[in-house]
């Protein structure tokens, strides 16, 4: 009698962790990414077994694919940007009005040799869908487009969703990226009228939503150096891994309240991202 009570209360144990742990898992992953909103019956629709099922399915997919897969290359990053050498390394410069951090980077230096004057600057935006992310994964990369295109190059952090709701927010911060590059880059051989932008992912959208931004004036400019068209003429293009767009700046200039000059395709990506938070 006392055996089969004992198997009770282990079986009775063992559905309510089953029960217990899948719930509070869901629970977690809808407070902190949102509630179902699509669904009839709202946040109650997202408690159904089956949700509640395939919501662990997929967090367990992405814990086990997305992070476990790649711990070797997370340490083989986080280790090299905390042993680059600071000649190379500029870490946790404090910018604009977001309390946001970036780095710099500048080339590798043979002893003796110090950094030529005015060398073209890349500012460089981490992608990860607006919710997660940073500056210091991109420490490799970095550093190869310093010494291969003997550039300095500025990788911002910015506001991640859903601490930050909005994205002209997050785009504001990019902006003011471009702004302290602007003012400081003459500090570390850079041109400051020779700015190139490009990211990876939702980086990449960042980084051309920024001239857009500033072409449209929807900037509020942190000093009388950083207005909207003295940072316009500073941005040379927008880049891609593979390709690259130019920005027409002068062009923009001459039409600073519309966005006749760009691709109607990349006004309607503007106006739509800032018509509502996400």
């Amino acid at each position: 009698m006392a055996l089969t009570a004992g198997w009770g209360r282990t079986v009775l144990n063992a559905l309510m962790v089953a029960t217990i742990l899948p719930y509070g898992i869901a629970i977690f992953l809808y407070a902190k990414f949102g509630w179902p909103t699509n669904y009839q019956g709202g946040k109650l629709a997202g408690l159904h077994p089956h949700k509640v099922f395939k919501l662990n399915y997929a967090a367990m997919q992405w814990f086990v694919v997305g992070t476990i897969q790649h711990l070797p290359l997370y340490f083989t990053v986080t280790n090299a940007y905390r042993t680059a050498r600071p000649e190379s390394l500029i870490k946790n410069i404090p910018f604009g009005r977001h309390d946001c951090l970036l780095d710099v980077y500048v080339p590798h230096l043979v002893p003796g040799r110090t950094l030529p004057p005015k060398m073209p600057v890349y500012i460089f935006v981490f992608g990860g869908a607006w919710t997660s992310g940073s500056r210091t994964l991109y420490c490799m990369l970095a550093n190869q487009l310093a010494d291969k295109l003997q550039s300095v190059v500025v990788v911002p952090d910015y506001p991640l969703w859903p601490e930050e709701q909005h994205i002209h927010a997050i785009q504001t911060a990019i902006i003011d990226s471009v702004a302290w590059t602007y003012n400081n880059i003459e500090k570390y051989s850079g041109d400051k009228m020779n700015i190139h932008l490009m990211g990876h992912s939702a980086g990449a959208h960042l980084s051309v939503l920024a001239p857009m931004a500033l072409a449209q004036g929807d900037y509020s400019p942190l000093d009388d150096d950083t207005t909207p068209s003295t940072l316009l003429p500073a941005i040379r293009k927008v880049l891609g891994f593979s390709d690259y767009h130019r920005c027409t700046c002068s062009t923009v200039l001459q039409t600073t309240s519309s966005l006749t000059s760009l691709p109607s395709s990349w006004a309607n990506v503007w106006r739509k991202s800032t018509e509502r938070p996400w």
